[in-house]
């Protein structure tokens, strides 16, 4: 895949395409900005009330999932302000995503998606996936994800002020990173393509994929082969 490097002044941990633009969450910040790519143009919008793990467009409407994983929020997009909420029958959710037709929930923990009923907020139908992937993207028909698979260093490391060991670790070198497409039928990997890095969150624009990098400000976008299109 070609991959495209974008500046963009954020540390981007959720992404959702609109059909024009990305729309970028900050968690840690809780701040919401959009990116245009053709100009290259982006623009801060607004603060949200309370964290959020992630943000995606379902129904032409901008929703988010708040940090406690327990309701789906649906946000004015000029302002960021709660129009509505939908109560989750149970927490554990850390990814959401529109598939044009149903939202579904990423549970990472037990690594099941599953589709929300919009109504009740219960979950209609699972999929259990095989491995440990966040941020899911619907392109076409196929499902494709981010592989995380952290390992530690072979020798501690230690960060100024802490114990060796204490505190977050860089990647080993057992550790992989990828985008991967989810076979429909089993839940597990029906193609990959290793990043240079640890993805944190996952978008497609109908053409091309973009993510972002768990550690680094900016974006990339990855063009996807011809042969794997299918939309």
């Amino acid at each position: 895949m070609e991959v495209e490097n974008f500046a963009v002044p954020a540390l981007v941990t959720g992404l959702a395409w609109d059909g024009s633009r990305l729309w970028l969450l900050e968690g840690a910040d809780r701040r919401v900005s959009t990116f245009e790519p053709a100009p290259g143009r982006f623009e801060p919008r607004f603060a949200l009330a309370e964290p959020a793990r992630a943000i995606a467009f379902h129904a032409g409407e901008l929703v988010s999932l708040p940090a406690d994983g327990m309701r789906i929020l649906c946000l004015d997009p000029a302002t960021g302000r709660e129009k509505s909420s939908l109560g989750l029958e149970d927490r554990g959710a850390f990814s959401l995503v529109s598939d044009g037709k149903e939202l579904w929930l990423l549970d990472q923990d037990s690594r099941r998606l599953s589709a929300i009923d919009p109504s009740s907020g219960r979950r209609r139908e699972d999929r259990v996936l095989s491995d440990p992937v966040r941020s899911p993207a619907w392109a076409g028909i196929d499902l494709w994800a981010l592989l995380v698979r952290r390992e530690r260093p072979a020798k501690p490391f230690r960060w100024r002020g802490l114990a060796p060991g204490a505190g977050p670790f860089p990647p080993g070198p057992g550790s992989e990173f990828a985008l991967v497409r989810i076979d429909a039928g089993t839940g597990g990997i029906a193609e990959r393509f290793a990043l240079p890095s640890e993805p944190a969150a996952l978008a497609f624009d109908g053409r091309s994929f973009w993510y972002s990098c768990a550690s680094a400000e900016g974006l990339e976008r990855l063009e996807i082969p011809r042969g794997l299109r299918r939309d």
